[in-house]
C-alpha cells in the first residue's frame, strides 16, 4: 500500500473557497468492524448518524456482491512517479505504494498521518476519488467523490489525521482545497482561510534559484525550507512580527537565505528523528545520493553510493528506537551496536531509523543504518510496459519496455524468476515466447531482434539479427518452431530458420526479408494446417489487406509471397487470430476492424463467411483460451482487449 511589505503581502493574498462535503463525501458501510476504528483520529468521536447509515442502493467495489467475469488479483512492478510509504515496524516489514490504478484512473498520489494509521490515495481524471484507509482493517473509511473537477496530483494529511488538504490537477483555475474528513460538515470554521505566496526571483540573491521541488516546516520552528532543482535550500522566515503577547506563527513568509547544499538538484525534502540531535533535515538529488543535516544546517552523514537514479522518497520504518524516555537507557541500547558515526568534531554516533529510497528509475532500495547494509528489495520497469507473453508450459509472463529490461514473474508463487537490462540505449517494443517455451524472441525500437534462453536470458545466437528498418511491431513462431517471423514499422517481413545442424554457429539463422504492404503491419500470424501440419503465415495491414507467404520455396534472401487479398473496404484492420475447430465446422481466422466488427474468413478459400459485432471499441489484441473448467477443450472463450476495454467473449461468436 505512494506537496515582505504589509501592502505587499494584502497583494499577494488569495481567498480559499469551502467544498459542500454533503455533495461529495461518501461514507462506506464498514467503519466499525474493528473495535479500535470506532473513533476518529486523535479520540475525535464519530458522528453516530454517520457511522450507522446505509446506502441500499451503494454498491461498493471493494466489496462486489456479484461475481465479476474479470477481477483483477495480483498486480506486478510500481509506479516510481508517486512517493512510497514505509509502514515497517517492530513486528513487519510492509510498504505502501502505488502500482496499477485499478481505480477509474491513474493514482497520482498517497499520504499518511504521524502515526502511519491512516493512509489516503487520489487519482486524476474523469470521475476520481480521494479514498482514506485504515491500515489495520486495510479496508476504505471514506470516499469523496469529485473532489476537484479533473482529479488530485497531490493529497496530505495532517499529523493528527484530522485534516485532509487536496491539490486539483486542473489544468486552468487550478484549486487547493481542505476537508474536515472526520465530520460531515460544509466548512471547518465561519472564516474564510487566507493563503500567501510569496516570490522570490533570481535578482533577489544574485543568482539562479531553479524550480522548487519539495517544501517542509522545521520542527518547532516558525521556518520553512525548500528544495529547487540548482540544489539550493531556500529559507522562508517570518515577514510580519506578530502581535505582542502573542506567540502564534504567522502566515506570512519572505526569503531570508539560500543555502547550497547539492551540486544537483534536490529531488527530495524531509526530517525524520535523529540521535543526537532530535531532529534531522533529510535531502535526496537527481545524482542518487541522500544527505543528513541538523537544523541549522550542518551537515551529519551522507551515502552516496545510492546510485540508481534521482532519488523520489526517502521513508522512514516507525519502531520502538527512539520511544525510550530515559537518556541512559537509550545509550544502553545502543551499546556495542555499528552504528556510523556524524561528520562532525565530536564523531558521535549517527542514529535514525531504517529507511527505503525509491528512484525514478524505478528502483527500490532498503537501507538499514546499522552496518551499513544496502539492499535491492525491487526493480522494476521505469517507462510503460508495452508487451508482454506467457509461457506455454511454466508460469511464467515476460514484460518488457522501452527502459531497456525484460523481466519474468511466476504468476502463481508472485516471485521474480529472472531478468536482464540491456540499457536505456536498447528499448525493447515487443516480446513473444516460443510454441514450447524454450525460447523468447525480444524486438528492439532500433530493429534488433534476439532469440533467448528463456529461463535463463542467455542469447542464443552470437549477434542480433539487424535486419528490421523499424521497432519491431509483431513477432511471431510457428507451431512446429521450425520458423521465426517478425514485421517491423517499415512495413516489412523478415523469416528466420532454426537451424538442426550442429555445424551452424547460431540456433537459428536469417532467411529473408520482403515488404509486402504500404501502410503499418498491424499483425503477424503464423497458422498450421489440421491435418498435415503445414505451416502458412499471413500478416495483417493498414493498407486494409492479407498477404500469405510461401514459407516451403523460401530460400535465402528471397521469401515469396503467394497472394494478397483485400479484407475491407473503408475500416482498418487491427488484429488477427486462430479459432478453434471444435467451435466450427469449418476451419476459421478472424480479423477485428476498427468498425467494431468481427470477420471470420474460411482458411482454405479465404472468403468472408460470417461479420458479427464486438466491443464499442475496436479490438487490437486477441487470443482464444480454453475453459479452465473445461479438461477436454470443448469450450473456449476470446480474451479481447481495446485502448480501454478487456473483455471475454464466448465461443462460437454470434454477436
Amino acid at each position: 500500500m505512494n506537496d515582505l511589505e504589509a501592502n505587499y503581502a494584502s497583494e499577494n493574498s488569495y481567498s480559499v473557497y469551502h467544498h459542500d462535503s454533503n455533495e461529495s463525501l461518501n461514507v462506506t458501510d464498514n467503519i466499525n468492524q474493528n473495535d479500535d476504528c470506532d473513533k476518529s483520529p486523535e479520540g475525535l468521536n464519530e458522528p453516530k448518524h454517520l457511522t450507522e447509515r446505509k446506502m441500499e442502493d451503494e454498491i461498493s467495489c471493494f466489496n462486489p456482491t456479484i461475481p465479476e467475469a474479470i477481477s483483477p488479483l495480483w498486480t506486478f512492478g510500481f509506479n516510481q512517479s508517486v512517493p512510497l510509504i514505509n509502514l515497517s515496524d517492530d513486528r513487519s516489514s510492509i510498504v505502501f505504494y502505488s502500482s496499477a490504478h485499478l481505480l477509474c484512473n491513474e493514482v497520482t498520489s498517497i499520504a499518511c498521518s504521524g502515526d502511519k494509521r491512516w493512509l489516503v490515495s487520489g487519482d486524476r481524471g474523469i470521475d476520481s476519488a480521494v479514498i482514506v484507509w485504515d491500515v489495520k482493517t486495510r479496508e476504505a473509511v471514506r470516499t469523496i467523490t469529485k473532489p476537484h473537477s479533473y482529479g488530485v496530483i497531490s493529497v496530505a494529511l495532517t499529523k493528527d489525521a484530522r485534516y485532509l488538504a487536496t491539490l486539483g490537477a486542473d489544468p486552468i483555475d487550478q484549486s487547493f482545497s481542505i476537508w474536515n474528513w472526520t465530520t460531515e460538515s460544509n466548512s471547518n470554521q465561519e472564516k474564510d482561510m487566507v493563503a500567501y505566496a510569496p516570490s522570490l526571483k533570481d535578482d533577489d540573491f544574485k543568482q539562479k534559484v531553479g524550480q522548487f521541488s519539495f517544501t517542509q516546516y522545521i520542527p518547532d520552528k516558525f521556518i520553512a525550507i525548500t528544495g529547487t532543482s540548482t540544489g539550493l535550500l531556500v529559507i522562508w522566515e517570518s515577514d510580519k512580527q506578530p502581535v505582542k503577547g502573542e506567540n502564534s506563527e504567522t502566515p506570512y513568509k519572505r526569503a531570508t537565505k539560500l543555502i547550497p547544499l547539492h551540486q544537483k538538484g534536490i529531488t527530495f525534502l524531509t526530517t525524520t528523528a535523529c540521535h543526537p540531535y532530535g531532529k534531522c533535515i533529510v535531502t535526496g538529488d537527481s545524482g542518487g545520493q541522500v544527505k543528513f543535516f541538523d537544523c541549522n544546517f550542518m551537515l551529519l552523514f551522507w551515502y552516496q553510493d545510492l546510485k540508481f537514479g534521482p532519488v523520489n522518497c526517502v521513508s522512514f520504518s516507525t519502531t520502538s528506537l527512539f520511544t525510550e524516555k530515559n537518556q541512559s537507557s537509550f545509550t544502553e541500547s545502543i551499546k556495542g551496536k555499528d552504528y556510523p558515526t556524524c561528520a562532525t568534531i565530536g564523531a558521535e554516533p549517527f542514529i535514525i531509523e531504517d529507511f527505503i529510497v525509491s528512484t525514478s528509475s524505478a528502483f527500490m532500495i532498503s537501507v538499514t543504518v546499522e552496518g551499513g547494509l544496502k539492499k535491492i528489495i525491487l526493480r522494476e520497469h521505469d517507462s510503460d510496459v508495452n508487451a508482454l507473453t506467457t509461457h506455454p508450459v511454466l508460469n511464467h509472463v515476460a514484460t518488457c519496455s522501452h527502459s531497456g529490461l525484460i523481466k519474468i514473474y511466476d504468476y502463481e508463487s508472485k516471485l521474480v524468476v529472472t531478468m536482464k537490462s540491456f540499457g536505456l540505449n536498447n528499448p525493447i517494443q515487443s516480446c513473444v515466447y516460443d510454441k514450447t517455451g524454450q525460447y523468447i524472441a525480444v524486438g528492439f525500437i532500433s530493429g534488433y531482434l534476439r532469440v533467448l534462453d528463456s529461463l535463463t536470458l542467455n542469447e542464443m545466437t552470437s549477434e542480433p539479427f539487424t535486419y528490421g528498418k523499424g521497432p519491431i511491431t509483431h513477432i511471431d513462431f510457428s507451431y512446429c518452431n521450425n520458423y521465426c517471423a517478425y514485421a517491423d514499422s517499415a512495413f516489412t517481413t523478415t523469416l528466420l530458420l532454426r537451424s538442426n545442424t550442429h555445424e551452424c554457429e547460431n540456433s537459428w539463422c536469417y532467411v529473408a526479408r520482403v515488404r509486402a504492404h504500404n501502410r503499418r503491419i498491424t499483425d503477424l500470424l503464423f497458422w498450421t494446417l489440421t491435418e498435415s501440419k503445414r505451416s502458412r503465415l499471413f500478416t495483417l495491414s493498414e493498407d486494409r489487406t492479407l498477404a500469405e507467404y510461401d514459407l516451403y520455396n523460401a530460400r535465402k534472401h528471397s521469401l515469396p509471397v503467394i497472394a494478397r487479398y483485400q479484407v475491407e473496404q473503408l475500416a482498418k484492420p487491427l488484429c488477427l487470430s486462430m479459432l478453434p475447430l471444435s467451435c466450427y465446422k469449418e476451419e476459421f481466422f478472424f480479423i477485428s476492424n476498427s468498425a467494431s466488427k468481427i470477420k471470420l474468413y474460411n482458411t482454405s478459400t479465404l472468403m468472408c463467411r460470417k461479420t458479427v459485432s464486438s466491443f464499442p471499441q475496436g479490438i487490437e489484441y486477441t487470443k482464444v483460451l480454453p475453459l479452465i473448467s473445461q479438461k477436454n477443450n470443448s469450450s473456449y472463450f476470446m480474451v479481447c482487449l481495446s485502448k480501454e476495454r478487456l473483455g471475454l467473449i464466448m465461443l462460437p461468436l454470434d454477436g
